[in-house]
């Protein structure tokens, strides 16, 4: 059995700086942001203590001072069977992350640990395994849409990895 593989990013630039859902509240992080950014650092390192404890493998994305949520690794990409369908992001806030993400996705690639590096056709949003989680019991693609990614990215990710998608 392969040992599973988690991309993680440190917390180290985490804040909530702007409101592009109602999750987040700038005016709270602003009351309580050096306390959280502390729980959030040491739950952190725990959690990858823990996870290479049981076996995984555990990939670091460097954190960047201007990108506060590339702790979100989920959104960087859908990734199965040595593809990474690269994500394009809906809000602003968060495209700075895609040349980022792209660029340590063909480090992966080139080091070996996936084979094929994908972007989404030009005017396709989709959120990365945010909005599209695999069910590998069902060996499907459950994908969500709307608010942040586009209905069209189903079609992507049904060509890309050759699998069944339920759209939700």
């Amino acid at each position: 059995m392969n040992r599973p593989v988690f991309l993680m990013c440190p917390p180290d630039h985490f804040s909530v700086r702007y409101r592009i859902n109602p999750w987040m509240q700038p005016e709270e992080w602003a009351k309580h942001g050096p306390e959280l950014l502390t729980q959030a650092r040491d739950g952190w390192h725990r959690l990858v203590e823990k996870l290479r404890g049981l076996g995984a493998s555990v990939v670091i994305l460097p954190a960047q001072p201007q990108l506060p949520d590339l702790v979100f690794t989920a959104n960087a990409a859908v990734v199965l069977d040595g593809t990474a369908l690269l994500a394009r992001f809906r809000h602003p806030q968060r495209r700075g992350e895609e040349p980022h993400d792209a660029q340590f996705f063909e480090q992966l690639r080139l080091a070996g640990t996936i084979e094929r590096v994908v972007e989404l056709p030009a005017g396709i949003r989709l959120e990365g395994a945010g909005d599209c989680v695999w069910d590998a019991t069902r060996r499907l693609y459950w994908i969500g849409y709307g608010p942040r990614s586009d209905a069209g990215g189903s079609r992507i990710v049904q060509e890309v990895f050759g699998t069944h998608i339920v759209e939700l």
